[in-house]
């Protein structure tokens, strides 16, 4: 009787055992196939310094073309002082942006605008532009003057004396190739 005691015994414990194994297995199974997906949302930060509050907007198209549209433009509003003041504009999901503009300040009474950096970011691809940079990937317009400032790496738009037209900038071929890099379209 202890003899088919024990065997019962014995045979319950490596059943017990042998299970705790399958689950510890399984444990480690759905841990390695579960990844984190980051999101496909397309983000720019501008790192600027303005002295008045305002509004800057970045214009985006996906289908290679410059038609910049009010549909297709994200706005944010920037406090305006003396000190650097990151910008974050976030595109919708799914937007795959193929070429940008950036609009700098609609106030009339706005001084000079400093930019520091730009970044762009895309899921784990990011590309950042330098102020100083500024002109390797967005197109220079004669209707704005600027100061370029390598020393300090930045760009600053001057006040527009007469006729206030909003500082914009279109992207160069240099910008719209990083673009597509970034976004996985190339």
């Amino acid at each position: 009787m202890k003899t088919k005691i024990f065997i019962i015994t014995t045979l319950i414990c490596i059943s017990l055992t042998s299970c705790k194994g399958e689950k510890a297995e399984e444990k480690v199974d759905s841990s390695t196939e579960s990844k984190i997906e980051l999101p496909e949302i397309f983000f720019i930060e501008l790192d600027v310094q303005i002295a008045q509050k305002d509004d800057f907007a970045v214009y985006y198209t996906e289908d290679g073309t410059n038609n910049f549209t009010g549909e297709q433009a994200a706005w944010r509003g920037v406090t305006g002082g003396t000190d650097f003041e990151k910008i974050t504009f976030q595109l919708p999901e799914p937007v795959l942006p193929t070429q940008i503009r950036l609009d700098f300040g609609m106030n009339k009474e706005q001084g000079n605008v400093v930019v520091k950096n730009i970044k762009l970011t895309f899921k784990d691809q990011t590309f950042e532009i330098k102020g100083s940079d500024f002109f390797n990937y967005f197109i220079q317009n004669e209707l704005f003057k600027t100061n370029v400032n390598t020393e300090n790496g930045t760009l600053e738009i001057l006040k527009q004396e007469s006729n206030f037209v909003t500082p914009y900038f279109y992207p160069t071929q240099e910008l719209i190739d990083r673009l597509a890099i970034i976004t996985g379209q190339k």
